[in-house]
């Protein structure tokens, strides 16, 4: 048996889900180092076991987080793919059962354990964290966005504890300046893939000036314009011709991503 003094809080991190949740909501990239020194205070010492599908070609997002949790403390990094390409078949929660409840799982030194976390969203781990609280007598914790989270974890008496990255200011560090840029850029290209009121579908799009309007009701005219110049420059919006023409005889111009 372990000594009180010697237990750790163990904690198995779904990278995809825990990554991939704060930036789709918040359109930032989370700072696991904030995390694992709020996790710190709360707990005490930890060891964070991350697993998750990275890139296979060394660039990308998914390339990008797991050099960042490659450089995190206390933590031990775990591709999921098979050789050199990602396999479906094993997933995050086949590799999270076996390293815990498999043969050769964590949970044989489950006395070392003071408290297991799982950070995930996804109700995939509920029979291990499960299996924790009832055979093992482990508390255990599970840690995720708000409005990502299964219900099915409070269902089952087990402890939930909300992520919430942006009151807590778990992001990467950039200027506010930056972010306003990137969301009303995210903005401005969803808006042009909607199409006038919504209706791409029906080959209907905003011209250059709705498109602006449209946006200035959330920002600062000016600054619409300059962003969206700067996406049409980069070519990832475009403007053409629609089948639509003025009086005149001049066809309309809409904008479009391009896709």
């Amino acid at each position: 048996m372990g000594s009180e003094k010697e237990k750790k809080t163990y904690v198995f991190v779904d990278g995809e889900n825990i990554f991939f949740s704060v930036l789709n909501q918040y359109n930032r990239e989370l700072n696991f180092n904030k995390v694992i020194n709020w996790m710190i205070k709360l707990y005490g010492p930890i060891k964070v076991l991350a697993y998750a599908h990275f890139s296979e070609d060394n660039k990308g997002l998914s390339y990008r987080i797991k050099k960042h949790l490659d450089a995190c403390p206390y933590t031990q990094v775990f591709d999921t793919r098979k050789g050199d390409k990602a396999a479906p078949e094993q997933s995050d929660k086949d590799i999270i059962i076996a390293s815990t409840v498999g043969e050769n799982g964590l949970f044989k030194n489950h006395s070392s354990y003071k408290r297991c976390i799982f950070m995930t969203g996804d109700a995939m781990i509920l029979p291990v964290a499960s299996f924790a609280v009832n055979e093992l007598n482990i508390p255990v914790t599970i840690i995720g966005e708000k409005h990502t989270m299964s219900s099915l974890y409070g269902t089952a008496g087990i402890d939930v504890l909300h992520l919430s990255a942006e009151d807590n200011n778990f992001f990467t560090e950039e200027s506010k300046e930056e972010y306003n840029k990137t969301k009303l850029y995210n903005a401005l290209i969803k808006t042009a893939k909607e199409g006038r009121e919504g209706q791409a579908a029906k080959g209907w799009y905003n011209t250059y000036t709705s498109l602006i309007d449209i946006m200035a009701k959330c920002y600062p005219r000016e600054l619409v314009e300059s962003n969206l110049k700067e996406l049409l420059e980069a070519g990832i919006l475009i403007q053409e011709n629609s089948d639509k023409q003025h009086d005149d005889g001049e066809f309309v111009q809409v904008i479009k991503a391009n896709d």
